[in-house]
């Protein structure tokens, strides 16, 4: 099986989340769009409150207007379109329930500066069998993945994602470099979408070998 994260965006129609309280500094954000989302802007970051998209490879962008994303909260839950997620660089958490009850969600990519993984996070995404989760995490709650079976976590060895894979029998850890050298996945290049902030350079293709 080859699975690709590209470019393009997915979902739903939902409703606007409010903004994390992480995000909060006492400054009155501007509000923005740009392609399927709906923003607020701060001075130095940029946290997404609405998506609207309807197709199924869903990208969260590093940037927009040259700042930040940081955050998303949980404006892709329930969304039941969503079937690929790579989540941007600056993306600071993943927050209680972001992915509860996308049901159709299969492999996630999580790419690089995402802290920790809350509650529920995705819960209820029964058709989620590959998740890349980097070093960078440095929490995961026991429930993150709760109802989530035959799950495959891959990363780095003695990293969080491990320890977490380690708690239950359906999930399975696998150490990315060697599956890399094992031949079990390979890079690709993608060609980028014409969202700002998606990357144009590198996109993880994951081959799992029957």
């Amino acid at each position: 099986m080859c699975f690709a994260f590209t470019g393009c965006l997915a979902g739903p129609e939902v409703e606007e989340t409010t903004v994390p309280t992480t995000e909060f500094r006492g400054e009155l954000p501007i509000s923005g769009v740009e392609g399927s989302y709906k923003y607020d802007e701060y001075s130095d970051h940029i946290v997404l409150t609405q998506y609207t998209g309807k197709e199924a490879n869903l990208y969260i962008p590093d940037t927009i207007k040259g700042k930040p994303v940081t955050g998303f909260g949980t404006i892709f839950k329930g969304n039941m379109k969503i079937v690929s997620v790579l989540i941007g660089k600056n993306c600071r958490e993943i927050v209680d329930e972001a992915f509860a009850d996308c049901y159709n969600l299969q492999r996630v990519q999580i790419d690089g500066g995402v802290k920790s993984i809350g509650k529920l996070a995705f819960f209820g995404c029964q058709a989620l069998k590959l998740i890349y989760i980097p070093a960078c995490v440095e929490k995961i709650e026991d429930d993150s993945f709760k109802y989530c079976t035959d799950l495959i976590i891959y990363g780095a060895t003695g990293s969080e994602a491990e320890r977490f894979a380690g708690m239950f029998r359906s999930v399975y850890f696998r150490d990315l470099e060697q599956a890399r050298g094992d031949g079990e996945t390979t890079m690709s290049v993608e060609q980028p979408s014409d969202i700002e902030g998606t990357p144009a350079e590198e996109t993880t293709v994951i081959t799992i070998a029957d």
